[in-house]
């Protein structure tokens, strides 16, 4: 495909900015030169299609999910365009398949979409390995197929140093092999945006995609109405990959540490600060005193431990969740152990060779917590923070057995509280008077959804939504001419990509 690299570079991230050095992303997509792109030249592509066996192309299938994402906002057109240039160029005809996005997203996950697929990555926090190691790291799941050692082993290393530097150099050997695999293509960095009415004070777009409710509102008004692009799969977010569940958990649960609203700096949250030792391998965590699950239960350092055992530990009852995934767990720490050993306050491997990071998790006392990892992981803050590693209380933790009231209700400390799922319809959130921080400002939040951006256009025109995430790239010149709402662009820290599976078929 013939893409102006040096044109989307300067769209999405122009001479001198800030959002490039805060957010980009080492390597996939630099601002200077020194990243290798991928060359349009059909006539090569076809003498390697002829080498492998396809002198007269072949037939495939092109899968994407049916909601519009920040890196990808107009998936059918872009699927049509992608599926023309195969046919035009190399003589391979790509069926295109739409599938349900909770459908997809578990189908990747599980390495069962055959062919080609279209999907992006949204960070979830402000560190490479956040892109690398979730999707090509030792503990990634199974979208790609087969793992590659060449990969896998540079990226452990990479992920240990605290010099970004070193960490560079070790990117750019990666980028390379990725591009000699090929177990997806990067295509581009997508600008994206939310819209509100004009009324609504505190009305942001985070870069991370997770908005905070509880500080928007319209004064005079006790309801906050936001629409999405998706429904959430599942609330327990501990297993869930969807941007439209974990925007949706990030209001109910919370993780130790928090991302600032409408950006990617990691601050306070369950824990009023940690300490670390020199290697970066002892992680000590002090716990906020004072702070409430919804069901009344005091939170404590036990509930960390376990909260995050059970993610961690294949052979725990309670590492069930929706579909058993865990893979947010999986990708950024290396790998699941089985058996971890547990007497209620600590957890423990007895040994690292099972391959992953986290070596103990330990309740020391009511209010402190200590990780401490097999080798050093200089990112282990940032990804305390991540809603996959929320807290819940113990007590209900058990009460529900790891899955079903868990995924569909889940109980946590944030600063909203879950009232009702209504299944195909909204979620809606009631306020949590004995929340330990600011009250959030609206007595009521509802998340809807639609995958239409007309739609959510005309309902913000309406004034049945206050606000909508993803808007259409068509739209946003009618937003901006309307004095009665307001545009929120959402700093592009994202890559879309042409993914396809590695692993030969049975």
């Amino acid at each position: 495909m013939a893409i102006d690299r040096q044109r989307i570079v300067d769209t999405f991230y122009p001479p001198g900015s800030s959002v490039a050095d805060q957010f980009l992303p080492v390597g996939l997509l630099a601002r200077d030169d020194t990243a290798t792109w991928y060359e349009f030249d059909p006539e090569a592509a076809r003498a390697l299609l002829a080498e492998a066996g396809y002198p007269d192309g072949f037939t495939t299938t092109l899968k994407y999910r049916d909601v519009f994402r920040g890196y990808l906002p107009e998936p059918d057109l872009v699927a049509q365009d992608i599926a023309a240039q195969l046919l035009e160029n190399l003589n391979i005809t790509a069926e295109i398949v739409e599938m349900e996005s909770g459908t997809f997203l578990d189908a990747s996950d599980a390495g069962e979409l055959e062919g080609l697929h279209l999907l992006g990555w949204t960070g979830d926090y402000p560190d490479s390995t956040n892109f690398y190691d979730f999707h090509f790291g030792s503990g990634a799941s199974d979208q790609f197929g087969d793992k590659f050692e060449d990969i896998t082993s540079r990226l452990a290393a990479a992920a240990q140093l605290g010099d970004e530097e070193a960490r560079r150099a070790i990117y750019a050997e990666v980028n390379a092999l990725i591009k000699e695999h090929v177990p997806m293509v990067p295509v581009a960095h997508g600008a994206s945006a939310a819209a509100y009415k004009a009324t609504v004070v505190g009305a942001h777009a985070s870069p991370l995609g997770n908005e905070s409710l509880e500080v928007m509102g319209i004064p005079g008004q006790d309801t906050f109405t936001f629409m999405q692009n998706g429904e959430p799969p599942g609330l327990y977010c501990a297993d869930e990959t969807d941007g439209e569940a974990l925007r949706v958990c990030e209001q109910i649960n919370e993780s130790l540490l928090a991302y600032e609203v409408g950006g990617a700096e990691v601050i306070p949250s369950l824990a009023t600060g940690y300490t670390v030792n020199d290697d970066a391998t002892e992680w000590t965590f002090t716990l906020r005193e004072g702070v409430t699950f919804h069901d009344g239960s005091d939170f404590e350092a036990t509930d960390v431990v376990l909260s995050w055992l059970v993610q961690w530990d294949t052979a725990h009852p309670l590492h069930v969740g929706r579909d058993g995934s865990f893979s947010y767990y999986s990708g950024l720490f290396g790998g699941f152990a089985e058996g971890v050993a547990f007497d209620g306050t600590k957890a423990e491997v007895a040994s690292c060779d099972y391959g992953g990071i986290m070596k103990s998790i330990e309740a020391v006392d009511p209010m402190t917590v200590v990780f401490t990892t097999c080798v050093p992981d200089p990112s282990f803050p940032a990804k305390a923070a991540f809603s996959s590693f929320q807290i819940y209380p113990s007590e209900y933790l058990e009460s529900t057995g790891g899955g079903g009231e868990l995924v569909e209700h889940p109980i946590g400390t944030g600063p909203y509280m879950l009232e009702a799922w209504n299944r195909g319809e909204n979620v809606v959130l009631t306020r949590f008077d004995d929340y330990w921080g600011e009250p959030a400002l609206a007595q009521t939040a509802i998340f809807r959804w639609s995958a239409e951006g007309a739609q959510k256009l005309i309902e913000l025109q309406a004034g049945t939504v206050d606000g909508i995430d993803n808007v259409a790239p068509d739209d946003i010149p009618t937003i901006q001419g309307d004095a009665n709402l307001q545009l929120t662009p959402r700093a592009p820290f994202n890559i879309f990509y042409l993914g396809m599976n590695n692993a030969p078929p049975e």
